[in-house]
């Protein structure tokens, strides 16, 4: 979709998931530890992620839905091989658990938070958004402690809309049509 050059020469790129980077996935898999909750992976309760059929049928899957695009945040290394630092999925209007879990979901791994990756890909994705899919706003949610998220929510423009549930927070960020980062 789109790249950028960081400061220590590596590119940043929003790549559709891969079984080609079946191992930097696995990689960043491993970082978040047990449990589901890698947002912006679009993994749930019963996915087989740890066979190569498994992995393979997930990553199908995960394409062929059409009321959502889902990305891999993806770092590119000049002396190696690319790591996959987080997931972002924007789920379409029409996506039927927008309104409950939010337009756009993401998360980046333990390891590599506080580097501006979220950042990044959220601008981008928030482009997408307004310039691909005509969307005049965009929900976003998260739990009620998560201070990274809440800011990056803010830096974005998102200010509260609601109090869905105990805990959740829903943000509200007004989109202006604009040219698609990357186009």
């Amino acid at each position: 979709m789109s790249d950028e050059r960081m400061t220590s020469s590596p590119v940043r790129r929003l790549v559709p998931p891969t079984i080609d980077l079946a191992e930097a996935w696995h990689a960043a898999h491993s970082d978040w530890g047990p449990g589901l909750h890698e947002d912006g992976f679009g993994l749930g309760p019963e996915t087989d992620v740890e066979s190569a059929a498994g992995f393979e049928d997930w990553v199908a899957a995960v394409r062929a839905t059409e009321a959502a695009t889902l990305w891999w945040i993806v770092v590119e290394h000049d002396d190696g091989p690319d790591d996959v630092v987080g997931g972002i999925a924007l789920r379409h209007p029409d996506h039927p658990t927008a309104e409950r879990l939010g337009h756009v979901g993401y998360g980046v791994r333990p390891g590599a938070r506080g580097q501006g990756h979220a950042t990044w890909a959220l601008e981008r994705v928030l482009a997408v958004a307004a310039g691909v899919h005509g969307m005049s706003h965009a929900d976003l949610v998260c739990e009620e402690g998560n201070r990274a998220s809440a800011g990056l929510i803010e830096k974005v423009g998102g200010v509260t809309w609601d109090r869905p549930h105990a805990g959740i927070v829903r943000y509200r960020v007004l989109l202006r049509p604009r040219e698609v980062a990357g186009r």
